[in-house]
């Protein structure tokens, strides 16, 4: 009853939808396949989703729980994990897709020996940013985050150079142009 009056506050639902969560979220830990997240994880996963995006049911407990089980196995947390993953439905993707592409740059960042903390910290702060360099493409989005970090910088500092970049090239036009304009 308190764990669902917490979630009713924290995302506009009824009670009973709340009550409801709270008991798929139970069943969903519970289940043998989840390692580390607990019932509260889920939870976390699930009220993340429905602030973002105003739809009680756009993640499954099932995949609120691999959510939070995936980022309290890679150190982040079940909030951060939530975060990432809401950036990647932004651009398109599905649940199981989006959890699916958190534990793939996760992944790529241990490999890179980088901080997975800050690649996703990254990733949930500025991803909206700069999805416009990337169409939709969330595999480019997470190497552009995993490489961001390898240089020490973060994906705010990468599209701040790329926009400079594209009015040095508008500029250098421009001057060509003028030139031309009056011989």
């Amino acid at each position: 009853e308190k764990k669902a009056k917490g979630v009713a506050e924290a995302t506009g639902l009824t009670l009973q939808q709340s009550k409801a969560l709270v008991n798929e979220a139970k069943a969903a830990a519970a289940a043998t396949d989840i390692r580390l997240a607990t019932t509260s994880d889920i939870l976390e996963v699930q009220k993340a989703s429905i602030k973002e995006f105003g739809v009680a049911n756009m993640l499954s407990a099932e995949q609120a729980a691999n959510i939070a089980d995936i980022g309290k196995s890679f150190g982040i947390g079940a909030k951060a994990a939530a975060d990432v993953t809401n950036e990647f439905m932004r651009m398109g993707m599905g649940g199981t897709e989006a959890a699916n592409a958190l534990q793939d740059v996760s992944a790529d960042a241990l490999k890179a020996g980088v901080s997975i903390g800050a690649v996703t910290t990254d990733l949930a702060t500025n991803a909206s940013e700069v999805a416009e360099f990337f169409a939709g493409n969330v595999k480019a989005l997470r190497d552009a985050a995993v490489q961001a970090a390898k240089l020490g910088v973060n994906l705010k500092t990468m599209s701040s150079v790329a926009n400079n970049l594209l009015k040095f090239e508008d500029s250098i036009s421009s001057q060509f142009e003028f030139q031309a304009l009056t011989g």
